[in-house]
């Protein structure tokens, strides 16, 4: 008999205490929104910096917006492939961080452009984010142009425009995923800008 009460006393107690961390709330980190001023202005800048060089120089299929490069004037049919597969490289990466499309579910730094606070959960999502820039570098691996010396010229301009510094530890604050998003974001402007060199130059 005291056998069975104990048995109860003690699933009791791990009923309790299983609820109690269930029921825990999510911790809430605060900051000032007006200290990331700078940082926001600079994401909006560059993520506008994208949409209209890929409106210039792209056009739109029933699916996509920004689904191919305009018509330029090359034979080379690597280097055309390439610039289209860069075309989608953008696109995704724009679409991960803006809030234009509904395409990704993934939560947005965008989205806490007016607050003052996000939970660790959140946090934790944010940094977790799909980094589009690693999706670049298998280009390193591929040939770009039916031109070899042109391939070559290619790698080199874009890894000097992709270099980055990976972070191998979790961002523990908000401001520094805010701070990675806009390099991030930055990088991708940069691409465009380049990509809209690229297609004035073969027109």
């Amino acid at each position: 008999m005291k056998n069975i009460l104990l048995g109860t006393i003690l699933l009791i107690i791990t009923v309790v205490i299983s609820s109690s961390i269930l029921l825990k709330p999510k911790e809430e980190i605060f900051y000032n929104k007006y200290d990331n001023k700078e940082l926001f202005n600079s994401l909006d800048y560059n993520l506008n910096k994208i949409k209209s060089n890929m409106n210039e120089i792209t056009d739109k299929s029933n699916i996509f917006n920004w689904a191919y490069l305009k018509e330029i004037q090359t034979n080379d049919t690597l280097l055309h492939n390439f610039y289209n597969s860069l075309v989608q490289e953008i696109r995704t990466c724009y679409l991960i961080s803006s809030n234009e499309e509904n395409t990704f579910s993934n939560l947005k730094v965008l989205d806490y452009k007016n607050r003052n606070n996000i939970t660790s959960d959140e946090l934790l999502k944010l940094d977790k984010n799909e980094f589009c820039l690693d999706n670049l570098e298998i280009y390193n691996k591929l040939t770009l142009s039916d031109d070899l010396t042109n391939s070559e010229r290619i790698k080199r301009q874009l890894n000097m425009i992709i270099s980055y510094e990976k972070n191998s530890s979790e961002y523990k604050t908000f401001e520094e995923v805010l701070f990675a998003e806009t390099n991030k974001i930055q990088i991708i402007a940069n691409i465009s800008e380049w990509l809209k060199l690229e297609y004035y130059g073969n027109k």
